[in-house]
């Protein structure tokens, strides 16, 4: 089944990199030190023997060889990498792009993945995202006095002072590709699932008077930037056709549509008589308007798609919310999670992130003919019961599951949010959102699995109404 994605196109060329250091102590006589309450030091012993040998001779070796030309060296070695990922808080934000594409995801015979632009068939290798550790020898090494792996103050006895090395280090988040050579190289980076609406969208722009022009100009833009990547090897895309069932031929466009249109209409029909006959009038007056034959194309296909948006999110809350407003459904919901939670229970709430996935979908297809005031308080709730619905089920959900889910177009006002509760106490105050930088599906994930209602605060469900963004 073929995959497509929405992505844009990023620099390889280059890494971000990480304000934040982590340092440890290392002496001459190679052992790590117990140096001012050091976390690395605490990891390092939870490692066996053998690994802790292991990185004692790399540090050993790295301080006999140190070459002051070149200080800094890319710490490969698993054992060592283990314990940094887990000293270093902050995650690095990957690269963005505002050049978007939507490709098909392909594979090629080594199982090297690709995106295929949809319209030009021209193929970028797809990002993968790793950190490397880079460390430097601190100009300020010193003499301490040691007993055992503890540094003492510097009394005198009846033993040898040895040297301690200061190691600083910092990450680097690389953006590479199995098949890739290193150089300027263009790489996309996935931004989510493409739904057929976001398709139809992106071919828009190339119907028309001057859509062929274009799409020319469009192909030769892409040709142009991946005519600077560099393979290792030929790319060779497996062939997905062994074994696959004929391929059918499918309906135009509107003829799809128009089908799905008239089986909404029909399920409509059994739960309110009065919007069938007023969605029912307006499939008509599409249908008489395409018999101007100039109109044929973008123009009625934007009008049943519209329609069929709009009957299906009727439909949708007609049986999910009994048919009542959005905005008040979504305002219980929200109520009944917010109680649910500072009852002490936390039970799992009849609504899935797979229901508020379908919520937004709908509702982001229809959500212009609301103002603009109801449209931004209806896009609040649904983060809002985002966020609730992680925390309740944060011992299953997992970060694969947000992945290609809604959830991550409404991190700033999920963020938001939490600052607010913050704010208002009805949170542990020790979690902290970093405001100054872009938040991050990683980031937020884990800030949510780690948060903590203060079920003492008596005010909780007054409070609830204090919550604005």
């Amino acid at each position: 089944m073929k995959k497509y994605r929405k992505g844009c196109i990023i620099s390889g060329a280059g890494v971000n990199n990480s304000d934040e250091v982590i340092n440890f102590y290392f002496s001459d006589n190679g052992n790590v030190i117990d140096y001012r309450n050091n976390s690395f030091y605490s990891l390092f012993n939870e490692l066996n023997k053998n690994s802790q040998k292991y990185i004692c001779k790399l540090l050993m070796d790295r301080i006999k060889n140190i070459n002051r030309d070149d200080t800094n060296i890319v710490f490969a070695q698993k054992q060592l990498a283990g314990i940094l990922k887990q000293l270093f808080h902050h995650e690095i934000e990957k690269p963005i792009s505002h050049f978007s594409i939507i490709y098909e995801e392909v594979t090629d015979v080594d199982g090297n993945l690709y995106g295929k632009e949809i319209l030009t068939g021209i193929l970028f290798p797809i990002a993968k995202f790793d950190y490397r550790y880079l460390y430097r020898l601190s100009d300020d090494t010193f003499f301490e006095f040691l007993v055992g792996n503890k540094v003492e103050p510097q009394y005198f006895y009846k033993a040898t002072n040895h040297k301690i090395y200061t190691f600083n280090v910092c990450r680097n988040l690389e953006v590479y590709h199995d098949n890739l050579k290193e150089g300027n190289n263009y790489l996309v980076k996935e931004n989510g699932v493409a739904f057929e609406y976001d398709i139809d969208d992106y071919k828009k722009r190339y119907v028309g008077f001057l859509g062929s022009y274009r799409l020319k100009e469009w192909n030769k833009k892409l040709l142009n930037i991946s005519a600077h990547n560099t393979y290792l090897s030929d790319v060779i895309l497996k062939d997905d056709t062994v074994n696959q069932d004929k391929v059918l031929l499918e309906q135009d466009n509107l003829s799809k549509h128009m089908e799905a249109v008239e089986y909404l209409l029909m399920r409509l029909k059994l739960v309110n008589i009065e919007l069938y006959h007023q969605y029912k009038e307006q499939y008509a007056q599409i249908l008489k308007d395409s018999d101007d034959l100039l109109n044929v194309g973008t123009f009625i296909l934007n009008k049943l798609v519209n329609l069929e948006a709009n009957i299906e999110f009727n439909l949708y809350f007609l049986s999910m919310m009994n048919g009542e407003n959005i905005l008040i459904s979504l305002e219980k919901i929200k109520k009944d999670y917010f109680e649910n939670i500072f009852d002490g229970h936390e039970r799992k709430m009849n609504i899935s992130i797979k229901d508020l996935d379908k919520i937004s979908e709908l509702f982001l297809n229809v959500g212009e003919k609301y103002s603009l005031v109801d449209r931004r308080k209806i896009l609040k709730n649904i983060a809002f019961l985002y966020l609730l619905d992680v925390y309740v089920n944060r011992d299953i959900i997992d970060i694969d599951d947000l992945e290609n889910s809604y959830f991550k177009n409404n991190l700033k006002s999920i963020a938001i949010y939490i600052e607010s509760l913050r704010e208002l106490d009805m949170i542990d105050h020790s979690i902290y959102i970093d405001l100054e930088n872009e938040p991050t599906l990683e980031n937020i994930f884990n800030i949510i699995k780690n948060m903590n209602f203060n079920f003492h605060q008596k005010d909780a469900k007054k409070l609830m109404k204090e919550l604005s963004i």
